[in-house]
């Protein structure tokens, strides 16, 4: 190692930087250096904040997605002390039949989020109004089931709020 040591001292002493880096020890010029331009700025993104919108193109949001709306309802839900179970299917021979997103079995509460594509199958204006009535009315067999159609600008924040207020009716007095 130390004779290592010794030779490269030795060769730094003789020039031999100047070797490699292309001079030959003499009296020759370097070649000049020639640096690449330096790259253009990049000038930031743009984002959709970047623009004040214009309030006659602003279009709503979608639509909140099934499972985004059955999570908001669910939590609502449990908040108010209920139990949920998905998918449940609840009949009322010639008044309705169905299978609501969630429902507490033992206080007869729940709800139905109808998506855009289910609008027309999930539940008919018959079985909507039967189950209003009953609710309505506090008669037929208790069940109170809270309908939301989907709809464009339907947040979680507005369905929550509707969660709350239905809820807040069906506490007990």
């Amino acid at each position: 190692m130390a004779k290592l040591i010794a030779t490269v001292i030795a060769g730094l002493a003789a020039g031999w930087p100047a070797l490699l880096l292309g001079g030959c020890g003499g009296d020759h010029e370097r070649p000049p250096r020639i640096h690449p331009p330096p790259p253009a700025p990049i000038a930031p993104a743009r984002t959709n904040t970047d623009v004040e919108p214009d309030s006659e193109r602003r279009e709503a949001s979608p639509a909140l997605s099934e499972a985004a709306a059955r999570a908001v309802l669910s939590e609502r839900f449990r908040a108010a002390g209920y139990r949920v179970r998905y998918d449940v299917p609840l009949a009322r021979p010639g008044e309705f039949a169905f299978t609501a997103d969630g429902y507490d079995p033992d206080r007869r509460v729940g709800f139905e989020y109808v998506a855009a594509s289910e609008r027309d199958t999930e539940l008919s204006r018959t079985e909507r109004a039967a189950l209003a009535a009953d609710d309505s009315e506090g008669g037929g067999d208790g069940v109170s089931v809270l309908v939301v159609d989907a709809a464009p600008g339907l947040d979680s924040a507005a369905l929550a709020a509707a969660a709350d207020a239905f809820l807040a009716a069906r506490q007990p007095r």
